[in-house]
């Protein structure tokens, strides 16, 4: 599988961070949830990461011209105290706990919500996210001997090369996309396995496309990417979502519409150019 090339531009963080948020999440508010009876992990045992991936605009004629990759990672046995957390921010907020949290559903009634989701992010060193804004302008699949689903999931693969470490070991979940992806999610686990040298799958234990009701993480990937994107995507948006987007930019100290440099590790945004032939 040939891959196209890419390029990025670092960007200096932002000069001033605030000195803190009202309502700032304390330490406890997740530590709280962590399984006490769990042993301490001996160092040299590899960590079980898990990593929650969706995307935006990825249609070829949605009219436009970004799309936006995400992942979010966790550390596999942190999960359940995440969702935890994140079922008892809904209901300090009146908010049911089955109710999704989607990027396209922010407004003025819980928008309180959001902001506390996203200080849950931002607190917490456990959480990263990475993002690749591909720029979908004069792209010529033909060209290059692939579709535009062959594209998509090239892109995942660029996306996630530079999110796994040799030291882990990884459980990959992506937002389901439609029923004919179970195919390409399988080369696509193939490819980043030999990449890392993981002929046995022994490293990368899985992917999975899952559907985001079924975890609260992925939600949290899909907030995150909607912020990004309504910075680089020419998405019209609400007084609401902007207020977020200003969150976002405030904690992480980037612009979002600039790509960070390669090695940021909570927050990293990256531009993707396809080459022109």
């Amino acid at each position: 599988m040939v891959y196209p090339s890419s390029s990025s531009v670092d960007e200096r963080p932002l000069p001033q961070l605030q000195e803190g948020h009202k309502g700032e999440i304390k330490k406890s508010a997740i530590d709280s949830y962590q399984n006490d009876s769990a042993k301490p992990r001996s160092a040299c045992m590899p960590k079980l990461i898990n990593i929650y991936c969706d995307e935006s605009s990825h249609l070829e004629n949605d009219r436009r011209s970004f799309m936006g990759l995400g992942a979010l990672s966790c550390p596999n046995n942190r999960v359940r105290d995440f969702a935890r957390a994140i079922r008892s921010l809904k209901r300090e907020n009146a908010i049911p706990d089955k109710q999704e949290l989607k990027w396209v559903s922010v407004s003025p009634t819980n928008i309180e919500l959001y902001k506390a989701v996203l200080r849950l992010f931002f607190e917490s060193d456990e959480l990263r996210f990475r993002i690749i804004i591909a720029d979908k302008r004069g792209l010529n699949h033909e060209n290059f001997g692939h579709t535009h689903d062959e594209w998509y999931y090239k892109m995942y693969y660029n996306l996630l090369t530079r999110t796994l470490e040799q030291k882990n070991r990884y459980e990959i979940y992506l937002d389901i996309k439609d029923t004919l992806g179970s195919r390409r999610v399988r080369k696509l686990h193939r490819v980043l396995c030999n990449a890392m040298w993981d002929f046995d799958q022994a490293a990368i234990l899985r992917i999975k496309q899952i559907r985001s009701h079924e975890s609260a993480l992925l939600q949290v990937a899909d907030i995150l990417i909607g912020a990004v994107c309504s910075v680089n995507c020419d998405i019209s948006t609400s007084d609401a979502k902007r207020q977020l987007v200003k969150d976002v930019q405030e904690s992480s100290g980037f612009s979002l519409a600039r790509a960070t440099s390669l090695g940021e590790q909570k927050f990293n945004v990256f531009h993707w150019t396809g080459t022109q032939v």
